[in-house]
């Protein structure tokens, strides 16, 4: 199945989690068409002097990829930079937050799988 980008929901968060600034996140697949124990598959859109707040990742994983920028991620008290091809994962009740520290858009695919069975 083909889902054209102009199907696709995208919604702006202010403030994300605590965070600065508001961040656009384009949704990869309709509502409804996620299949079981997937939560988010989106891509997140972080402008310069955005961030997404600290927050904890109970009973499921997400994962970052990211595609275009530079930014940091705070993982469990340490800030790390990322890079355009660099990949995280946080679950187990672990926390981060994430933030641009560059003069352009900060953009990673996001995806959270819920532990256990669906």
């Amino acid at each position: 199945m083909i889902i054209k980008s102009t199907s696709l929901p995208t919604e702006h968060r202010e403030n994300m989690r605590g965070g600065e600034g508001t961040v656009l996140i384009s949704h990869a697949a309709p509502a409804g068409m996620l299949p079981p124990g997937l939560r988010l598959h989106a891509q997140l859109n972080l402008p310069p002097g955005a961030s997404i707040g600290v927050h904890a990742h109970e009973r499921e994983t997400e994962l970052f990829y990211v595609l275009q920028g530079q930014g940091e991620m705070l993982e469990n008290g340490a800030w790390a930079p990322l890079s355009p091809g660099d990949a995280t994962a946080t679950g187990g009740g672990e926390t981060h937050a994430l933030r641009n520290i560059g003069d352009e858009p900060f953009m990673v695919m996001a995806t959270i799988v819920k532990d256990g069975p669906a």
